[in-house]
């Protein structure tokens, strides 16, 4: 469904031709115009390559770009350039080569070069911050561009590839539902709640601190955390506890009170945890004595998470590291990691 583009991003300005009159309500832009803001706001970059006599282009340019909910996303979170396959304006690279069309060759030089021997429209190109491009073919509608752009916007390329992402995004956005309501297996407790807890047997703590407005921290509760296999290893080795990271109250943990930050839109008690790195997905691991043994701001598929959580739970991190601790232990989780998959 994707092909891997074999260049950068960083190296590409143009003006480019638009397409016939359309309903788009994004804020398309050309490459030159990227260029420049590029290097002063590094974002991901949404590439609409399309073709005037494919129907299913214009008819994504008309419903998916023309939904509002769609096209705001894509003007706060990305740099958006739509492309024509047969356009006949000069691309020049910035190590001065040149793209142009080529007499005799049915679309552009630059389609060639991102779609290689694989052209067919629509096509997106999506390059992330670091400039690192690939290729997602076909039509996609409201429902199923949402997954692609929050797997960019929120980073989750750099710890997972997109059809898993896929798979536990739909499943806890099922296409067309507006609301999911999941039964909870995981026991989430308040900061309150564990201390009252730990003076009594103390334990490991696992905390989530939740930001509302990251998509993937939602999925991650719902399908990672509360994955049944998943919850009952941390409800069994840990108190589960869950921060929300804008809470607009005095919270109490560890018998210090936190109260809202005056400065910051984040709860001191976040930033606290987080040690100021308000990047999410967050979760961090601490031990029975409230100390810090692992602080995490990625997004991590069911079964990653829970070799990570064996790792701490079972106090293998005390001796090894976690590669020797995948090495050493891997195979004897495979069991557990079926019936995690049987999930989603």
């Amino acid at each position: 469904m994707k092909k891997a583009v074999l260049f950068v991003l960083g190296i590409v300005l143009s003006c480019v031709a638009y397409p016939q009159t359309d309903s788009s309500k994004v804020h398309w832009l050309t490459f030159e115009q990227v260029k420049a803001k590029f290097f002063q706001k590094k974002k991901p970059i949404l590439v609409f390559i399309y073709s005037d006599d494919c129907d299913s282009c214009q008819m994504m340019l008309n419903t998916t770009f023309g939904n509002a909910e769609v096209a705001k996303y894509i003007d706060y979170y990305f740099y958006p350039i739509r492309f024509d396959a047969r356009s006949y304006d000069s691309v020049t690279f910035f190590n001065g080569s040149k793209f142009i069309h080529q007499p005799g060759q049915e679309y552009h030089s630059l389609v060639y070069t991102f779609l290689h021997d694989s052209i067919r429209f629509p096509a997106l190109v999506m390059f992330n911050k670091y400039g690192q491009g690939e290729v997602f073919y076909g039509f996609r509608n409201r429902d199923h561009i949402f997954p692609l752009l929050i797997y960019y916007s929120e980073e989750v390329y750099t710890t997972t590839k997109y059809p898993d992402f896929e798979k536990v995004y739909f499943k806890a956005y099922p296409p067309g539902a507006k609301q999911v309501i999941t039964r909870l297996f995981i026991h989430w407790k308040k900061p309150e709640e564990a201390d009252k807890l730990m003076k009594q047997h103390p334990r490991k703590i696992f905390i989530d601190v939740y930001d509302r407005y990251r998509v993937t921290q939602t999925i991650m509760r719902l399908q990672v955390y509360n994955n049944p296999v998943i919850a009952a290893y941390l409800n069994s080795h840990f108190y589960p506890v869950s921060v929300e990271a804008r809470w607009e109250d005095t919270v109490y943990f560890h018998d210090t009170p936190f109260p809202p930050s005056t400065k910051y839109p984040y709860h001191t008690l976040a930033i606290d945890l987080l040690a100021g790195k308000m990047k999410f997905p967050a979760f961090v691991f601490l031990d029975s004595t409230y100390k810090l043994i692992d602080r995490e701001h990625v997004f991590l598929m069911p079964e990653d998470f829970y070799r990570l959580a064996v790792y701490i739970g079972d106090d293998y991190y005390k001796t090894m590291t976690f590669k020797e601790f995948l090495k050493e232990h891997g195979a004897d989780m495979e069991e557990k990691i079926k019936q995690i998959k049987k999930y989603y």
